[in-house]
């Protein structure tokens, strides 16, 4: 699925691998594109046990919840159940009144986010 993925982006794209999940069954990967100071996070996830790939654009599913900050995200990890893990830092553009968001569970089937506890 990974390798059939095309996007044509006119900006800088790559992959970084992020990590494997705590129990090690799944490994995390981000296919990101930049355009200036904005990246967008494409996170890939592979469950080695079934070799299953899921991937999905993250898309503006956080910072549309969030004030107008001019956060940016950063794509750190993934769970056992298959969530990416999404940071959202303090604002480095915005001095004050922005502080870190926290950590934010991203599920590639359902598209859904939702803050970590």
């Amino acid at each position: 699925m990974i390798k059939e993925f095309s996007d044509p982006e006119n900006d800088g794209v790559g992959v970084d691998i992020i990590r494997a999940s705590s129990d090690g069954n799944m490994i995390a990967a981000d296919f990101w594109w930049a355009a200036g100071d904005y990246t967008g996070h494409r996170p890939v996830i592979l469950d080695v046990k079934s070799n299953a790939v899921t991937l999905l654009p993250l898309d503006d599913r956080i910072l549309k919840q969030l004030p107008s900050c001019d956060y940016f995200e950063e794509f750190i990890g993934v769970t056992n159940a298959r969530e990416a893990i999404i940071r959202v830092p303090k604002s480095a553009y915005v001095e004050t009144g922005c502080p870190s968001q926290g950590k934010w569970l991203f599920n590639l089937h359902s598209g859904i986010v939702r803050r970590m506890q």
